[in-house]
């Protein structure tokens, strides 16, 4: 009789070996939140956009090629990956009373590089269209998912940018077309619409809510902490307030490394103070592809 141990072990070997070989249409029809929110929107008084999901393998440049990865193939892989896994927590099951195990499963530093240069053309396209740099678009994307098109988190946010549909989704559609909608899971699992949209929220963070920040690398510094926390919670690190026009008269006349160190040390939340840090560092990384 296998342990306990073992029995998980075996378990988490078939589930990640399936989630290898999983394609983009088929991880959203088992997404149970995702097929919720879809049709809990069939009945919203806003205006929704939808997408197409391809059969395309998720992880398809990971393992190197456009088809899905045989069974072999995605068992070799998947016990490769078993080496890092660590159980983080336990959640406790929507369906039921009783709990899950949580098991991260971080994928190796270089097979990130290898994801973004899948995601490169249209970063540079729709950085390019929104006037703010690819490497920033590429930083964000590996903060955000590790460069996981299929990444949903528990606020609810999704795909490669980690979209807000209430919030980002609305503003950047705003931007984009000239009204607001609301984006349904569908549409922002799709790596092309998901890209386009955050590449547009960064533009409004940096050329519309940090404008009166005149230096650009303190503004640049600025929109990444307000693509994680809000524009409101920049502000109050300088002013107390969420005011970005008065924390900007203060912001002024400090260097960019000196806005920097202060957001490092002062944003509200320490989730963001990393996430500055991470984003600041890729982009460097990012520069050279």
């Amino acid at each position: 009789m296998a342990t306990a141990e073992g029995w998980s072990r075996e378990r988490l070997r078939r589930e990640l070996a399936g989630l290898l070989r999983e394609d983009f249409a088929t991880a959203f029809e088992r997404d149970p939140v995702a097929q919720q929110v879809e049709r809990s929107l069939e009945k919203a008084p806003v205006e929704v956009e939808r997408g197409e999901l391809s059969r395309r393998p998720v992880l398809g440049a990971f393992l190197g090629g456009e088809e899905p990865p045989g069974p072999e193939e995605a068992n070799r892989k998947a016990e490769e990956l078993m080496a890092s896994a660590k159980e983080t927590g336990r959640e406790r099951v929507e369906a039921g009373s009783g709990w899950a195990r949580v098991i991260s499963v971080p994928l190796p530093e270089a097979s990130a590089s290898e994801k973004a240069s899948e995601y490169l053309a249209p970063a540079r396209r729709y950085a390019q269209e929104q006037e703010v740099s690819e490497s920033l678009v590429l930083a964000v994307m590996h903060t955000e998912s590790s460069f996981n098109p299929m990444a949903r988190s528990h606020i609810p946010a999704y795909g490669l940018m980690q979209i807000v549909p209430e919030s980002a989704g609305r503003d950047a559609t705003r931007l984009l077309t000239g009204r607001s909608r609301v984006l349904a899971p569908s549409y922002l699992y799709n790596p092309e619409n998901n890209i386009r949209i955050g590449a547009a929220y960064l533009h409004l963070l940096y050329y519309r809510y940090m404008a009166k920040v005149r230096e650009r690398e303190s503004r640049l510094y600025c929109t990444i902490a307000g693509y994680n926390t809000g524009a409101g919670n920049v502000a109050r690190t300088f002013t107390g307030d969420t005011n970005m026009a008065a924390a900007a008269e203060r912001i002024n006349g400090r260097s960019g490394g000196e806005v920097y160190r202060t957001l490092v040390r002062e944003l509200p939340y320490e989730e963001t103070k990393h996430y500055l840090e991470r984003v600041a560092r890729r982009i460097q990384a990012y520069r050279d592809l």
